[in-house]
């Protein structure tokens, strides 16, 4: 399934800025989602995506639209919005970025824009959009960035990391040997991802990238310190001996916490590389006979498993 996004971001640089900056935003971009974001820099991220063409005309307050065109029409022009944008508020340097996901691959394009002149323009890649924010923000260097996954607008927090040097089935072996037991988790499994979700409190994601790299990506559905503690304290004892460094952060009030046995620099180091730039459902691993077995409690039927992770989890 395709998920389409439209994203005009602004980098907060003081806090007296922001309550001016969503309030322009939330005048010129009507019916966008606006939200404040901490990491891996503060700024402020207005979103359509490509849903929202589809609502009804009839949905939207003060009929707006008069018929469901103007409604296609309205978010199909968001690159224009954005020039808009910019003419009407030279002081601010603007980056408009466009996300399209699809089949387990991700593409970028995009531009910065100040004064309604574009001084940075970069076509469809998979890693454009790290080329654009980096220009509002030098130390910018990740390619995963939170407000491009589809749920980030109702998350309460984000998982984000990595596991170096080990078998990704190994690895799904610990995760189902610490939680099979507990009635509470809900724990699916096939060839190349797993889930692990706690009702109500967290669901983490973790997909083989192959070369012995396990991508680890996550949501918290509620950000208290327990319910952060629970994260930590299950993925410090599944990866007991492992290479791996995993951050926590909380989309409310910025906090950011982490689990690790390697140093931030190695993370970022790998975590820079993009693992959506081919089709994930293409890459083949060589599982040899003798583990070849199911393991307990894991699902292994990829129809339905794969919707739910992708439609639950990312817009990448």
């Amino acid at each position: 399934m395709s998920y389409r996004t439209y994203n005009i971001i602004i980098k907060i640089n003081e806090e007296s800025e922001k309550e001016d900056l969503k309030n322009r935003l939330t005048e010129n971009f009507k019916f966008y989602n606006i939200r404040e974001f901490f990491t891996p820099f503060r700024g402020i991220v207005c979103q359509a995506n490509n849903k929202f063409k589809e609502y009804s005309f009839e949905q939207f307050p003060d009929q707006f639209f008069r018929n469901q065109d103007e409604v296609e029409d309205y978010y199909s022009e968001s690159e224009n919005h954005a020039v808009e944008f910019s003419k009407k508020n030279g002081d601010l340097e603007v980056v408009y970025v466009e996300v399209d996901c699809f089949g387990g691959r991700c593409a970028s394009n995009g531009f910065v824009i100040q004064n309604g002149v574009k001084t940075k323009n970069e076509d469809v890649f998979h890693s454009a959009h790290m080329k654009l924010l980096h220009a509002i923000d030098p130390q910018y260097d990740s390619w995963h960035f939170y407000p491009f996954t589809r749920t980030f607008f109702t998350d309460k927090g984000g998982i984000n990391g990595e596991i170096l040097n080990f078998t990704f089935l190994a690895v799904l072996m610990a995760f189902n040997m610490e939680v099979e037991h507990n009635p509470d988790f809900e724990f699916n499994a096939a060839e190349n991802e797993m889930q692990i979700l706690l009702k109500d409190k967290f669901e983490i994601y973790l997909m083989n990238l192959g070369r012995e790299r396990i991508k680890v990506l996550g949501r918290l559905f509620d950000n208290r310190a327990e319910t952060i503690n629970e994260v930590k304290n299950l993925l410090n004892e599944a990866l007991q001996g492992l290479e791996y460094y995993i951050e926590i952060d909380n989309f409310e009030n910025g906090e950011k916490d982490s689990v690790s046995s390697i140093s931030r620099e190695k993370f970022q180091s790998v975590a820079r590389v993009s693992y959506r730039a081919h089709i994930f459902n293409e890459i083949k691993i060589d599982f040899s006979p003798d583990i070849k077995e199911p393991v307990k409690n894991a699902t292994t039927k990829k129809e339905g498993f794969f919707g739910k992770i992708f439609k639950n989890i990312f817009g990448k």
